[in-house]
């Protein structure tokens, strides 16, 4: 399913992410998470690094507007709630709207949307597989995590069809697609698993399938000491040092 509308992990990199060992690839973007969780939300310098951090990293992972757009809804619908919610409680002024921990909490939780985006951009499922094992995580989990991601996009990939099919027959109609998705979908999606159960039975996938893993070079630990230096300068913003 690469390029799929619903690929949670398409590997698209292409560029600098590209030439990186998976591995690098998912421990920058958990240091560059950790810089803007432990970066001030609440000062202008500390405002300007949670805002330049995932920009940087859509730039390097060259982002399409598109995916871009769609990481910005999911931060909206995601902040923008609690955002407005919490400021309707405090008292009107834009200064105190400003300075509020409540925009900061928005701020650089849409940041961590745009970084977690960007990471897994350039990522496929092979990528992800790799980069767990790269870091040492134990081999059933980092094949389950991979399973839970492929089939979560098949549901998502069959649920479109449904509902497509669904909106063909109801002649568009919302309200009757809501009413029979659930009475359709469970019982293809039930069927749908139990024929790749029984295709893997077949073919024998009963053992653990090893892949690839990939070597580091010296680009790979270039680009983890940039992003604990990114880490760092987090720590000092934190600190009141560099403000």
């Amino acid at each position: 399913m690469k390029g799929s509308d619903f690929s949670l992990l398409p590997g698209n990199a292409r560029g600098w992410p590209a030439t990186l060992h998976p591995s690098t690839r998912l421990l920058c973007g958990l240091l560059a998470f950790v810089a803007v969780v432990v970066a001030p939300g609440s000062t202008v310098p500390g405002r300007f690094f949670v805002t330049a951090l995932p920009l940087l990293e859509l730039l390097f992972a060259r982002i399409s507007l598109r995916r871009a757009a769609q990481l910005l809804g999911a931060a909206l619908l995601f902040y923008l709630p609690f955002l407005l919610l919490t400021l309707l409680a405090m008292p009107s002024g834009p200064s105190t709207v400003w300075s509020s921990e409540a925009l900061a909490v928005a701020w650089k939780g849409s940041a961590c949307v745009f970084l977690a985006g960007a990471t897994l951009w350039t990522l496929s499922l092979p990528d992800l597989h790799a980069a767990l094992r790269g870091v040492s995580v134990p081999e059933w989990i980092a094949l389950l995590t991979v399973h839970i991601l492929h089939q979560t996009e098949s549901l998502l990939e069959e649920t479109r069809r449904i509902t497509q099919a669904i909106e063909v027959r109801a002649g568009g109609s919302r309200i009757l697609v809501l009413r029979s998705l659930p009475l359709v979908w469970l019982p293809r999606i039930l069927f749908k698993a139990d024929r790749v159960a029984m295709a893997m039975e077949v073919r024998g996938y009963n053992h653990l399938v090893l892949f690839e893993n990939p070597a580091w070079r010296g680009r790979d630990f270039a680009s983890i000491a940039i992003a604990f230096a990114f880490v760092g300068t987090a720590v000092l913003l934190r600190a009141g040092w560099l403000s």
